[in-house]
């Protein structure tokens, strides 16, 4: 018997074979990156979550291995926090062609696998008119939150529209469900339910 609502989710979803990607900033939100993950892969399996710290390969060529490891997944989780967009050392992190989480955004939004943007404890989408072109239609998508102190909560409703978006076929399928998720989610914050806030992770003690 499931006593996590989350697990409760997941137990009743079709075993989805498209892993998610988690992509995230280490300085920024590393810590919930961690905690997201770990829901994932106590339900999915670690081979159905891709987190770099964790999952890249030695050795590998880190924005190649990004790539390969974007067009093999069903869904882009992507976490935004308050330092997410910059400073980098000659102006703002996405402004870099390298920039990782900037090549994992592209190569989603050019394969065509649906991103879920997740605002991290108060962040803000930037505006488009300061991100690079190519990552601009980030912003005119629904965003989902995650606080530390509704964690329990937030982490169900993401949990749901992650799995309706694995669960949708490919093509006007998973658009469709997207749709339906952005209702669902809309819904579900006018509701304002709430639950007990979630119990400490040890990720909440330090990066990972």
């Amino acid at each position: 018997m499931h006593s996590d609502p989350w697990s409760v989710l997941v137990a009743h979803s079709a075993n989805p074979t498209r892993p998610v990607f988690i992509s995230y900033r280490r300085r920024d939100t590393a810590n919930v990156a961690g905690r997201l993950a770990d829901r994932i892969a106590l339900e999915h399996g670690e081979d159905r979550v891709f987190l770099d710290v964790d999952s890249t390969r030695v050795g590998a060529d880190v924005a190649a291995e990004v790539r390969r490891r974007i067009r093999a997944s069903g869904v882009l989780v992507m976490l935004i926090g308050c330092e997410w967009h910059g400073p980098g050392v000659t102006g703002a992190r996405l402004d870099d062609p390298e920039d990782v989480v900037r090549i994992e955004i592209e190569e989603a939004l050019r394969c065509g696998v649906p991103v879920v943007p997740v605002l991290v404890d108060g962040a803000a989408m930037p505006p488009a008119s300061a991100l690079p072109r190519s990552i601009r239609a980030i912003t005119r998508l629904s965003a989902a939150r995650l606080r530390y102190d509704m964690f329990r909560h937030d982490v169900v409703l993401l949990g749901e529209t992650v799995r309706r978006i694995l669960d949708a076929p490919a093509g006007a399928g998973r658009a469709r469900a997207t749709s339906r998720v952005r209702r669902v989610w809309s819904r579900r914050r006018r509701r304002g339910a709430r639950t007990a806030p979630f119990p400490r992770h040890p990720a909440d003690a330090g990066p990972r």
